[in-house]
């Protein structure tokens, strides 16, 4: 129990460093203002433009079935976007010094950046009239976990070169995503719903989805392991 106290106390302390150096860097109201408006904000102008170009009427309840999408996407972004100060510090080789605090530290950064719009979408959930609700609510958390861990990964395994290219993949990544299963833009083809999370749990198959999140889970894991490797160029180098 003291050797988990003392890992849970390193890794909550690297990743306040971490925290730490992005609110330098951007200043605490322009961090604060990115995380909790513009972030609520982000969501609610996505939300619009999809059911605008569905037919959809604008309404919490159906903003709630789309957990499925906004989480992952949110989870995604701030996991994958927490590399960018890396840009200007090249110090993605200091991480290799620390292998077992690569994925902790940057999973708690992540998910402090996009708790609050994925916290309002769990409670949307939780207070919504969908079926199911108790294997929703867990489905959804899961999400959050196993998509902060898969973009905090993929991050470390690309090792952006410059800042242009972690803007452009997480521009990519919401319209990517938006093509999946639901009723915005979303198809019903099996093979949808196999590739695009929340594809089952939208039709009910929660069983299928932990499997697929699982996959998920099991790539994180490859993608930390490759990007373990030595490389010929530096990480994260602007």
């Amino acid at each position: 129990m003291t050797a988990l106290l003392r890992n849970v106390e390193t890794a909550a302390s690297l990743s306040l460093l971490v925290l730490r150096n992005r609110v330098r860097q951007e200043g605490l109201a322009a961090f604060f203002s990115r995380v909790v408006p513009i972030g609520l904000l982000n969501v609610a102008l996505l939300f619009a433009l999809f059911t605008t170009a569905g037919g959809q009427p604008f309404s919490l309840d159906l903003l709630a079935t789309q957990y499925g999408y906004f989480i992952p996407l949110l989870a995604m972004s701030a996991a994958v976007g927490s590399w960018e100060i890396e840009l200007f510090g090249g110090i993605g080789e200091e991480y290799l010094l620390r292998n077992r605090w690569i994925l902790p530290s940057r999973l708690l950064s992540s998910l402090t950046e996009c708790l609050v719009p994925c916290g309002s979408f769990i409670v949307l959930v939780a207070t919504s009239d969908l079926p199911h609700k108790a294997w929703q609510l867990t489905t959804a958390v899961l999400m959050l976990v196993v998509f902060s861990l898969f973009g905090s990964a993929l991050g470390f395994y690309f090792g952006f070169r410059h800042e242009k290219a972690v803007n452009n993949f997480l521009v990519s990544v919401t319209w990517v995503l938006g093509f999946g299963p639901g009723p915005f833009f979303g198809s019903d083809a099996a093979g949808y719903r196999a590739l695009f999370p929340g594809g089952f749990s939208v039709t009910g198959r929660f069983d299928l989805e932990a499997v697929k999140l699982g996959v998920v889970t099991a790539l994180a894991g490859l993608l930390l392991y490759l990007a373990r490797r030595p490389r010929r160029f530096r990480y994260f180098t602007k």
